[in-house]
């Protein structure tokens, strides 16, 4: 606030505020394990998404149904058909090292309570601490 009590407002020099972009990028440099968002505008969330996670210098990783989960600018011939149903998506995203972004593409409709909160607890888990979720394998 200014001494006059009226609201602060940036300078016409100052660079423009992307306000959507910085919120998700304070999100992302907080650790935040898991920010569900419901949208319509899926086109737009993740252009944000995208853009938050570059500022923030991580990389960004899509899971859809029909194609798995697969990595910004890593081009594939295949898709990864262990990551296809959404369990195993999160028991990949669980053994995956680094602060990367995972955004999970109409995830709610695919998520079946047992299964997939047991795989997402490490990761959350791990997140909120700054370590890989690591899972043993019997």
């Amino acid at each position: 606030m200014s001494s006059a009590g009226a609201p602060f407002t940036p300078a016409a020099t100052d660079a423009p505020i992307d306000r959507p972009r910085d919120e998700f990028a304070r999100l992302i440099r907080s650790r935040f394990p898991i920010v569900f968002v419901d949208t319509s505008e899926e086109g737009r969330a993740e252009g944000v998404i995208r853009s938050a996670a570059s500022a923030c210098a991580r990389s960004v990783w899509f899971w859809s149904i029909s194609e798995g989960l697969n990595k910004v600018g890593v081009s594939r011939a295949m898709v990864d058909r262990e990551t296809v149903p959404i369990d195993g998506a999160l028991t990949r995203i669980s053994e995956l090292s680094g602060d990367d972004v995972f955004v999970l593409r109409d995830a709610a409709a695919h998520i079946e309570a047992s299964t997939c909160i047991a795989c997402s607890l490490p990761i959350a888990d791990a997140s909120t601490r700054g370590t890989t979720a690591r899972r043993s394998r019997a």
